[in-house]
C-alpha cells in the first residue's frame, strides 16, 4: 500500500516538473520575443538620428518613438519580473484593512494623463457606497493589477473613444469595473484569456504582453480571495468586473 503511494507520488512529482519545464521554456520563448521587438525598434531610430543629413523633423519624430518604446519596455520588464515571481505573490501580500478610494484614486490620476496624451476621455466614478468599505489588501499589487487592465483599456482604444474606471459596493464585495468602447476581445478568446502566453485575437507581435500582463492580473486577485470576468463584444468594447471581499464583521471588530 505505502509502495504505491510513493509510486504515485514519483509519478506525480516528475508530472509537475514536466509542467514547469514546460512553462519555463514558454516563458523564455515569450521573454525574448517580447523583449527584442521594441529593442529592434529603439535602436532603428537611434540609428536613424546617427545620419548627418536627418532632417529636423525627422529627428523629432525619433526621439519621441524612442522614449515611447523605451517606455513600453520598462512596462513589459515590469510585467514579465511579476510573471516570473507570480506563485509567490499569495505569500509576499502585505495586507491592511483598508478602503480602496485612495488606491483607486492613485490610479485614476495617473491614468487620466495617460489617455489625455492618445486624446481618450477617461472618466472616473466612485459610488458613495466605496467610500467607507473596508477591505484588507495589498494597495501596491492591486495597483498593478487594475492598471495592467486601465493600461490595455487606453491601449486598444481608438482616440476619440472612452476608457471608465468604475466602483461600487454590495453589503458583502467591492466591485471595479474597467471599460472602454475599444476594438473588443473575439467570443472565442475570451475563455483562454488569463493564459501567461495567450494573446487574443492577432498574432504575438500585435499585442505585445497584453497576456502576460492579464495574467497577472489574475493571480493577484486570486490571491485577494477577489474574482475577475470579462464581457467583450469585437467592435464595441470590452468590461472587466474585479469583485473583491468586503472585511466581515468579525474581521471589523478585531480592527477596532
Amino acid at each position: 500500500y505505502h509502495l504505491q503511494d510513493d509510486i504515485e507520488k514519483v509519478h506525480e512529482d516528475k508530472t509537475q516538473y514536466r509542467k514547469t519545464q514546460i512553462v519555463k521554456e514558454k516563458f523564455i520563448s515569450t521573454a525574448s520575443h517580447h523583449l527584442r521587438t521594441p529593442l529592434t525598434i529603439i535602436k532603428g531610430y537611434a540609428e536613424l538620428l546617427n545620419d548627418p543629413n536627418i532632417a529636423e523633423e525627422d529627428k523629432t519624430k525619433a526621439r519621441k518613438n524612442i522614449l515611447t518604446h523605451t517606455t513600453e519596455l520598462e512596462t513589459l520588464t515590469e510585467k514579465l519580473i511579476h510573471l516570473a515571481s507570480i506563485q509567490s505573490i499569495a505569500e509576499h501580500l502585505q495586507l491592511r484593512s483598508q478602503t480602496i478610494v485612495s488606491t483607486l484614486d492613485t490610479l485614476a490620476k495617473r491614468f487620466s494623463k495617460h489617455a489625455k496624451r492618445k486624446h481618450i476621455d477617461f472618466r472616473y466614478v466612485v459610488d458613495a457606497s466605496v467610500m467607507d468599505a473596508q477591505l484588507e489588501f495589498d494597495s501596491e499589487q492591486l495597483q498593478i493589477a487594475i492598471g495592467n487592465l486601465i493600461a490595455n483599456a487606453i491601449k486598444y482604444t481608438n482616440e476619440g473613444g472612452v476608457v471608465t474606471l468604475k466602483a461600487n459596493a454590495s453589503d458583502t464585495h467591492v466591485y471595479i469595473l474597467i471599460s472602454d468602447n475599444g476594438k473588443g476581445i473575439p467570443q472565442e478568446d475570451i475563455g483562454n484569456l488569463f493564459s501567461s502566453f495567450y494573446h487574443a485575437g492577432s498574432p504575438l507581435d500585435a499585442q505585445e504582453g497584453a497576456g502576460i500582463g492579464l495574467f497577472v492580473t489574475k493571480e493577484i486577485i486570486k490571491a485577494h480571495n477577489g474574482d475577475i470576468a470579462v464581457e467583450s463584444k469585437v467592435g464595441k468594447g470590452t468590461v472587466f468586473t474585479i469583485k473583491l471581499p468586503r472585511n466581515s464583521i468579525h474581521q471589523l471588530l478585531e480592527n477596532l
